[in-house]
């Protein structure tokens, strides 16, 4: 164990030199299988070191699986029914939820973390089609939904790289409880609310959809003014928390056109969106 009197550089120079000790009162608790677990990945040396599919196959981890009795966990009823909401969402819901997912804190994300982890079968950080196929079709209550899966797929995979990272995941997979929790949207909120006061404005929201993670769902400023001026409901030029989560919460879009008018402006695709910026054109 690293004392906690000594500076980062005294703590940095043991790391390089490998040296570290499982041993002492604070690792009592800890089984011999997870010290060794440790030590594989704290191998100095990254040709011996584990992997990370290696280490999911370490038997630290078969023992556990053996001691709760059961192999797999059975996945969210409304998984797949969360992840066509997602993908039919518009483009600034799903940056925004991008934001929630980003803020969500080890707790909040624990369920979500091991569906993701049960679904990445090979262990690479990553969910590909098949392997989403594959983990619903494991559980008879969502067998069913393996239809048009493809396509909801191609919605939520924001980077287009043909596989869902786990943040592109935790997004989509999200719950509509955590969705509405204001305590967790407040914390997004504040990621577009650069200056810290309480209110959003157009350029703030430009700043942040700039970044990588977030620019393949707005990618032009002429959407990302349409959703901004729709998030403004009262036309102050500036975007409250009451007004975000209106949004989170799906609540309905005026001066919509007649055949989209039933839809609520979170649940609007981009196809529906471009007929509305075309119809505010004209």
């Amino acid at each position: 164990a690293l004392p906690i009197c000594q500076t980062d550089a005294q703590i940095l120079s043991r790391v390089k030199r490998g040296k570290y000790s499982l041993e002492g009162d604070r690792w009592e608790p800890v089984s011999d299988l997870a010290k060794n677990l440790l030590s594989k990945c704290l191998e100095l040396d990254p040709t011996k070191r584990v992997t990370a599919a290696g280490a999911l196959e370490h038997e630290w981890f078969k023992a556990a699986i053996a001691e709760d009795g059961e192999q797999t966990r059975v996945l969210h009823p409304e998984l797949a029914k969360n992840l066509k909401a997602f993908s039919v969402a518009n483009r600034f819901k799903r940056a925004a939820l991008t934001a929630v997912a980003y803020n969500m804190n080890e707790d909040e994300q624990e369920e979500l973390r091991q569906t993701f982890v049960q679904l990445d079968s090979n262990g690479d950080g990553f969910i590909t089609l098949e392997e989403l196929k594959q983990g619903l079709e494991k559980d008879p209550e969502l067998v069913g939904s393996v239809k048009g899966l493809a396509e909801v797929m191609s919605q939520i995979d924001g980077n287009a790289d043909g596989r869902l990272e786990y943040t592109e995941f935790i997004a989509a997979a999200m719950d509509q409880r955590l969705q509405r929790d204001e305590d967790l949207c407040w914390r997004a909120f504040k990621a577009f609310d650069k200056d810290n006061d309480g209110k959003i404005t157009a350029s703030e929201l430009q700043q942040v959809l700039q970044d990588e993670d977030l620019i393949h769902e707005c990618p032009g400023y002429r959407k990302a003014s349409f959703y901004f001026r729709k998030m403004d409901s009262d036309g102050d030029g500036e975007v409250s928390f009451d007004e975000f989560m209106n949004m989170m919460n799906a609540q309905c879009t005026p001066r919509t056109p007649p055949n989209l008018r039933s839809k609520s402006f979170a649940m609007m695709s981009s196809t529906d969106l471009d007929a509305i910026l075309a119809a505010e054109d004209e």
